[in-house]
């Protein structure tokens, strides 16, 4: 499992994986995992005609969307008729230059997610400098070992594609992972070091909810954090508790204030659209969920050493150090669990992240301990059975997210998507308005306005429509002529699509829908979704024509 590295033996007297390495070494060894993945995915990235819709999911392409409109002056909207603010701002931002520049369609998702796969290195880059820092003094074969597990996990697919999604995702592992270097730096400190180096905290976190305004809830862990840190330094504390604070905090208000003006509410409509109901039973579970952040937390820092040695030594001295993070993650999980009415692979790329650097300190910890356990035998031999068991799962792993990644027919509702959408700027009015609840690669590559029909990249209009049961007159009111949306394939129609259209236009509407053209595919993953079966093997992308 070790990473192929150029022979110094004849340089060492000593085997290359006994020899004694330094810090810097060590450290060296633990980056070229970084670099592996980068040269494994770019080519892939850049030369696979597939990998457009097998990184991505369907969400992607709202960003890429509202990017395109807005570098062509419609404004904040994805179906250049309503407003909306259903992204988060900062990857919305990353994406303009690439259609500043001039790319559009697939090439621009490509250079998209070649900036992804180069904030993931570079978010491995850093997690290899936190490892790093705990290596030195010991054989070759233990950062070899811990290199070898960054890269397996930093390779695998369905990693990847947690981060590497055109979705907000890769800026969100970035700036966390600078964060958890930054304080791990100043052994847990968030006051600590220079007044730059507090600035430079207080500007991470205001990224951090930029990249994804569920990060407030990382703001209230580090801003705990720090209050605990600054009641034990008294007045001294106030200036550099202001450093950390007072610019994240400016950028929630500006946040809100910029959406209150612009779109009339200080949130973001996905957020309102996905979420549930707080009920009584809600209410005591997100208690529950707060109470176990604080006690996580509490466990995590109750050695009084924690960079004293023994076993597992550097896991415990890096969850000492940044014991606000995983606090953060049950803070995290439990709203996605109890509030959310959606789970999607990308919203737990923070604890991707997280497991990523516990399992290359866990590497070290047990390659370092196997070899001091048997000093009489060659430290590579000691730590040979570490590497297995660390090292036959991982491989297991990546050879069966490899099979499933590279399977055609888990791509095969986007292209069907977006056969469809080729179809529809072809054939139907230039003026036609089309409706969709999976809208995203459907209205990228359609020329006619696609309005999504579940309102995450619609506008409060329509939200407050369909909460007043006026949806019907919102539509008519926007001329939507069609409804285009993948579902089962039963006999030649899609039920569910008629069962949609009648909850969201009534049933005169269901029944005068007219099947203009389908796109026919097989799938081999699950849907979820307004007009979706949990699972399905025949589908096919529909175009229905509304009656008039």
């Amino acid at each position: 499992m070790a990473l192929i590295e150029r022979a110094t033996d004849a340089e060492h007297p000593r085997a290359g994986l006994d020899r004694v390495v330094d810090q810097p070494e060590a450290l060296r060894i633990l980056r070229r995992s970084a670099w592996f993945v980068g040269l494994v995915w770019l080519p892939l990235i850049v030369l696979w005609q597939g990998v457009p819709f097998a990184l991505t999911f369907d969400d992607t392409f709202y960003y890429a969307e509202i990017a395109r409109n807005l570098v062509h002056g419609e404004g904040s909207t994805f179906d250049t008729i309503n407003a909306t603010n259903g992204y988060h701002p900062l990857w919305l931002g990353l994406s303009l230059p690439a259609y500043l520049v001039g790319l559009d369609g697939v090439a621009a998702v490509r250079a998209l997610l070649v900036l992804q796969l180069a904030m993931w290195v570079t978010t491995l880059w850093v997690v290899a400098g936190i490892a790093g820092r705990r290596l030195g003094g010991t054989p070759r074969v233990v950062p070899v070992v811990a290199a070898g597990v960054l890269a397996m996990v930093g390779v695998n697919p369905f990693v990847l594609r947690m981060v590497v999604n055109g979705l907000e995702s890769a800026p969100v592992v970035l700036v966390a992972v600078l964060l958890l270097d930054r304080i791990d730096r100043q052994d847990g400190a968030v006051l600590g070091g220079t007044q730059l180096t507090r600035l430079l905290t207080g500007a991470l976190l205001g990224l951090a909810f930029l990249a994804r305004t569920d990060a407030a809830l990382l703001l209230v862990c580090v801003g705990a954090w720090a209050l605990i840190e600054a009641r034990a330094a008294g007045r001294d504390a106030r200036t550099p508790l202001a450093e950390v604070l007072v610019l994240p905090a400016l950028t929630v208000l500006a946040y809100a204030a910029i959406n209150l003006a612009w779109f009339g509410h200080l949130t973001q409509v996905s957020g309102d659209v996905k979420r549930a109901a707080i009920t009584p039973g809600r209410a005591v579970l997100l208690i529950v969920a707060g109470a176990a952040a604080v006690c996580l937390m509490a466990w995590l820092t109750r050695d009084a050493d924690p960079d004293a040695s023994g076993r597992f030594a550097r896991v415990r001295g890096f969850c000492a150090h940044t014991a606000w993070y995983p606090a953060f993650l049950v803070l995290l999980g439990g709203y996605y669990l109890i509030l959310s009415t959606q789970l999607w692979l990308w919203y737990f790329a923070p604890l991707g992240l997280y497991v990523a650097i516990l399992l290359t300190l866990v590497a070290a910890d047990l390659a370092d301990g196997a070899r001091l356990e048997s000093p009489d035998r060659p430290a590579h031999r000691a730590v040979l059975p570490i590497a297995a068991i660390l090292g036959v799962p991982l491989a297991l792993a990546l050879v069966l997210q490899t099979r499933a990644f590279a399977d055609p027919e888990l791509r095969s509702i986007q292209e069907a998507n977006r056969e469809a959408g080729a179809w529809i700027s072809a054939t139907l009015p230039a003026d036609a308005v089309v409706g969709s609840w999976d809208a995203g690669v459907l209205g990228y590559f359609t020329d006619q306005p696609v309005m999504n029909l579940d309102g995450v990249v619609n506008s409060f209009d329509y939200l407050d429509a369909q909460e007043d049961g006026t949806q019907a007159e919102f539509l008519t009111d926007r001329h939507l002529a069609f409804v285009a949306n993948h579902g089962a394939l039963v006999d030649g129609d899609d039920p569910d699509i008629h069962e949609a259209v009648a909850d969201l236009l009534g049933e005169d509407a269901a029944d005068g829908l007219t099947q203009e053209h389908r796109v026919e595919f097989t799938y081999s993953g699950t849907t979820t979704g307004t007009a979706g079966r949990s699972s399905t093997d025949a589908m096919a992308v529909f175009v229905y024509r509304l009656t008039d």
